[in-house]
């Protein structure tokens, strides 16, 4: 599968968020799985994927039902790899620093888009790290004290990663996975913090 021409293919037309529901969310949940498994035990992977991203905490909104396919694909295509590497390598005897992402700046956002479908998204990193935005009030979100914080977090623990083998920050030290079944790592935000069980759900299903 082509991850790129498959991305944009899945991607949901702002015309179109309102007519998402229930029904259109199994729908094309049915069709990725039908694109990438090809076993014997389709209806029961579907049922349990529908039992997670559908009715966990449904809300009868068209937000909730377009977040939780943004959800599905970010599993799929990043967040199970990630998991299933990190472990992979842990068990290899490597010593490995993992994080998430927690902030981003409306800035960053097209107006269009509804408030609870905003957030950080793949690639929100970049602005933090090598300088990439694409904003209309680039000068405001350079001036913002929380976007420095964000970017010294970034910047330092990576220099120092480099340098000396682990992530270093004066915000807040950076402990590596551990050997607990609940993997540590760093939450990154304006005060970012330590936190245990890193996408625990994905374990499972690795």
């Amino acid at each position: 599968m082509k991850v790129a021409p498959f991305i944009r293919k899945s991607g949901v037309d702002p015309a179109d968020y309102p007519s998402w529901n229930r029904d259109k969310l199994i729908t094309e949940l049915r069709k990725i799985v039908q694109k990438v498994y090809s076993g014997n035990r389709l209806e029961e992977v579907l049922r349990e994927i529908i039992g997670y991203y559908v009715d966990r905490g449904e809300e009868k909104e068209f937000e909730f039902y377009v977040n939780r396919f943004t959800e599905f694909l970010s599993d799929l295509l990043f967040v199970v790899p990630t998991v299933d590497g990190i472990m992979a390598r842990r068990n290899a005897g490597w010593e490995i620093y993992a994080y998430s992402l927690y902030h981003y700046n409306d800035a960053t956002w097209n107006g269009d888009v509804p408030k609870k479908l905003r957030g950080p998204v793949h690639g929100s990193e970049l602005p933090y790290t090598i300088g990439k935005r694409k904003m209309k009030n680039a000068e405001e979100v350079q001036a913002n004290a929380e976007e420095q914080a964000v970017a010294e977090v970034f910047q330092q623990s990576f220099i120092e990663f480099v340098k000396n083998g682990f992530p270093s920050n004066d915000h807040k030290a950076w402990l590596d996975v551990g050997t607990d079944a609940d993997i540590h790592y760093l939450q990154i935000t304006p005060n970012p913090k330590m936190k245990q069980g890193f996408y625990n759900g994905m374990q499972s299903r690795c």
